[in-house]
């Protein structure tokens, strides 16, 4: 018994805070398709008569540049007709036409625009919005590339321990983007880790009012509630453990260590308390009335208990070994991770218990 109960006590035992660590939420953000056409309501002057037709010559040459096969030409040709003339929607549906043929993708895309902005409702519009969706260049929203940066960052951090710039870049990008549900999982891990409860309750809840059906909305739930209730105690755990055997760990939810430490400490203590009896024949003389003497023998009965020291010097060690330890393991959860050496060893002919924090 003694074996098993220093077995659940090692010579040099690390508390760890908060067992493993938790593990973020590493996901990236979407950004909805921004419109091909950016929204103008400004009309472009109206050109001079001599203006109009001069583009609709010109327009007429480029498409017979176009027949001919010269896209080169047709290209600027068209391209002159639609700076004499910014209002004709059928230049700029030509001038896009063959900006596209030329391979200038950007270009093409900017004269559908405009031309749906000079004719909305015409029927090549539909084809004309699609055509500028396919050739406009991505543009990346802003506000997601920082976000998305200060989350990675805060994930970095966080792997590499460092608990307070993780929760700044994750606050970071909370702040770009309010509604990123996994920003606020992972901002309540890490505050949870270096001891804001409160921020991390809020953080949580945050989270569930996200993504309401989120698959762990139950164990957040568990979360929440943990850390809504008081912390424990580092002076109960060891005055619990002092006074009861095993006490200590039961208050501080381990309840192996305090059924061991029960079950160790009963067995020193019993071991303690075994009562030995024996009887003792001693020879001795006894004297007759009429002053003769003859030899005789004496019976004795002797009560001894022969383990009470060592009994009494393990059950006491596993006393004290049992309060430190959920002291000190109580006292990590509150401040960080902590490291307790117990050893025991002998000391004035007896077993001794020596416990040190650091």
């Amino acid at each position: 018994m003694l074996v098993a109960m220093l077995a659940a006590f090692p010579l040099a035992a690390q508390v760890q805070s908060g067992g493993p660590r938790e593990s973020l939420k590493q996901s990236t953000l979407t950004a909805p398709p921004a419109p091909a056409c950016a929204s103008s309501t400004a009309r472009p002057n109206a050109p001079t008569p001599e203006q109009r037709r001069a583009a609709r010559q010109l327009a007429q040459r480029g498409q017979e540049a176009s027949i001919l096969g010269d896209s080169v030409g047709a290209l600027g040709q068209l391209r002159q007709a639609a700076t004499l003339d910014p209002t004709d929607p059928d230049l700029a549906y030509q001038l896009a036409r063959a900006y596209e043929t030329a391979g200038a993708g950007a270009d093409a895309a900017k004269e559908y625009c405009r031309f749906l902005t000079l004719a909305p409702t015409a029927p090549e519009a539909t084809e004309a919005r699609e055509r500028a969706r396919i050739l406009s260049p991505p543009r990346p929203d802003p506000t997601i590339v920082a976000a998305t940066s200060a989350f990675n960052l805060g994930v970095n951090a966080y792997n590499n321990g460092q608990l307070v710039q993780a929760e700044v870049h994750f606050s970071t990008a909370i702040q770009n983007h309010s509604s990123w549900a996994d920003a606020y999982y992972d901002r309540a891990i890490v505050r949870a880790a270096t001891g804001d409860k409160d921020g991390a309750v809020d953080d949580y809840t945050r989270y569930l009012g996200l993504r309401p059906d989120a698959p762990d909305r139950a164990q957040i739930l568990s979360r929440i509630d943990a850390l809504r209730r008081p912390g424990l105690s580092p002076g109960q755990a060891l005055s619990l453990g002092l006074v009861i055997p095993g006490g200590g760990q039961f208050y501080v939810r381990r309840p192996v260590r305090g059924v061991l430490s029960l079950v160790g400490f009963g067995a020193g203590l019993a071991a303690a308390l075994q009562q030995k009896t024996s009887v003792v024949t001693i020879d001795t003389t006894f004297s007759g009335p009429f002053g003769t003497t003859y030899p005789g023998t004496v019976k004795h009965v002797r009560k001894e208990r022969p383990y009470l020291v060592p009994g009494a010097a393990v059950a006491g060690g596993i006393l004290l070994v049992s309060a430190f330890d959920a002291f000190a393991y109580s006292h990590s959860l509150k401040a960080g991770p902590r490291r307790v050496s117990v050893s025991i060893g002998p000391a004035a002919g007896a077993l001794a218990a020596r416990v040190s924090l650091r």
